[in-house]
């Protein structure tokens, strides 16, 4: 009985190995004999479409058209930053992350409005003589001879609408802010927000209301607050621990190796102008630091 099992259990294992080869083979054959479709209609198309290209008036005039505007591409500002304690993370909105990166290029940005500001405008003319090269359609300068008008100008339009430069005007920022975990950085929650246009002129603008004085930056309050927001939270784990390691986790002004009341202090302090980099950073205990306050020499 167990012998005849076996054999029945073979015999129908070979069958459904067979079923499945013949459907593979099958499948490979219909999937070639879409290739070979598309190939031989691309062919036929193929010689339909250089006729065009060589003798459509509308195609001529189309392609001196975009030779005569150039169009600035215009991309959108995509602004990413990762936190790795949640309280870095809930100290800073995208808003300030926006205003921090954009009071170091403002005029970067200024320059992308204005590129778009220019492509408005030359779009304006641009369409107005498209309108005027759509009349060449249909129109070539030898005898079409044996094509297919129908098939002739239904190419002609969709390379002639191919051809037509898609001009960008769109402009807007996003700030994408992450809280992660672990040495993979594994993301445990995220902050998003967009900012379009009229947003991005009302930032500048409060950026630009900054005054100069004695060579120093004084911005608004909001836009100060929003930068120390930011300077503040990028001393992160691993820049704490890189800076203790370094200093040999001593108070580098009364020696203390207290580990619980070492902090990281910011030699030029942030409301001075002070960067938070390796340079401008030093490990302090809790007294000194706080005696130290946010001055420079003491």
């Amino acid at each position: 009985m167990q012998v005849i099992l076996i054999v029945f259990i073979s015999l129908l294992v070979v069958a459904l190995l067979s079923l499945i080869c013949i459907l593979f083979v099958r499948k490979i054959k219909a999937t070639d004999k879409d290739k070979k479709r598309r190939i031989i209609g691309k062919r036929r198309n193929r010689k339909y479409v250089d006729f065009v290209n060589e003798h459509s008036l509308a195609i001529r005039a189309i392609k001196e058209l975009n030779s005569k505007y150039k169009f600035s591409s215009i991309y959108p500002l995509i602004y990413k930053n990762c936190y790795d304690t949640t309280r870095n993370f809930q100290d800073v909105s995208c808003k300030d992350y926006l205003i921090y990166k954009f009071h170091l290029d403002t005029l970067g940005v200024r320059r992308i409005i204005k590129s778009r500001n220019n492509n408005i405008s030359k779009e304006i003319d641009y369409k107005s003589k498209v309108d005027l090269v759509k009349d060449k359609l249909g129109n070539f300068d030898v005898s079409i001879e044996d094509l297919n008008e129908e098939k002739l100008r239904n190419i002609e339009s969709i390379v002639f609408n191919d051809l037509i430069e898609k001009v960008n005007t769109d402009f807007y920022a996003e700030v994408h802010l992450y809280l992660t975990r672990g040495r993979i950085h594994r993301v445990v929650d995220e902050k998003k927000e967009s900012f379009d246009l009229n947003e991005i002129i009302d930032v500048l603008k409060s950026i630009d209301s900054s005054k100069l004085i004695d060579g120093r930056r004084f911005y608004s309050g909001e836009v100060w607050d929003s930068i120390k927001r930011v300077e503040r939270a990028k001393v992160s784990k691993e820049l704490r621990q890189e800076i203790f390691e370094r200093d040999g986790y001593t108070c580098v002004n009364c020696g203390s190796t207290e580990k619980e009341s070492l902090e990281i202090d910011h030699i030029m302090p942030i409301s001075k102008g002070g960067k938070t980099e390796p340079g401008n950073l030093q490990t302090l205990c809790r007294n000194c630091n706080i005696r130290k306050g946010n001055n420079i020499d003491w």
